[in-house]
């Protein structure tokens, strides 16, 4: 028997089968993922950390691949490759994440998800746009939004390889630049 036990939905069904009582409710379900979420971003984050001083030591060995900038601070130089994946194949997809690589250790220095695509966007977008309930949730629900790309799928790789040095740049993320 083929049968798919990914999402919410599924659960039911899978339960049913396996002779388990029924699922928790959605509430509660989408309160784990949210933590599941949190938990994967916070480990995601502290590996890259160690890579990124991995990294460094690498390059301390040579240092004619150090400099300081204005600050004092070094910079070194190490190649990397940008590569994305994508929800799906050609150029279609809602969703893409996008990696940079160092070339000599093959591992992941950072990364970034652009998403075309929203769920509670799609559900709002179903509800009557001159309601007071579709606009309470619109004004609540923008800062969570998870479309962060506006364009084209196939530009999605470009606009976050753009972003992530920009951001490095700038030096938002703190001790996580590399």
């Amino acid at each position: 028997m083929v049968w798919e036990t990914s999402g919410r939905e599924q659960l039911p069904k899978f339960c049913g089968r396996m002779n388990l009582p029924p699922p928790i409710i959605k509430a509660a379900y989408n309160e784990q993922q949210k933590q599941k979420l949190e938990v994967a971003e916070n480990s995601t984050h502290n590996i890259m950390l160690e890579v990124c001083n991995h990294l460094r030591k690498i390059v301390a060995e040579e240092p004619s691949k150090i400099e300081l900038d204005e600050e004092g601070n070094e910079i070194a130089s190490v190649a990397v490759t940008v590569d994305g994946a994508w929800q799906k194949r050609g150029h279609t997809s809602k969703i893409g994440v996008v990696f940079v690589i160092s070339v000599r250790t093959g591992e992941i220095l950072d990364y970034e998800v652009k998403s075309l695509y929203c769920h509670v966007c799609v559900a709002k977008n179903a509800m009557e746009k001159n309601s007071e309930e579709y606009k309470q949730r619109k004004a609540a629900h923008e800062k969570d939004c998870s479309i962060n790309h506006e364009g084209l799928s196939g530009s999605m790789e470009a606009v976050a390889a753009v972003d992530i040095f920009k951001e490095k740049l700038i030096n938002e993320r703190g001790s996580s630049s590399w």
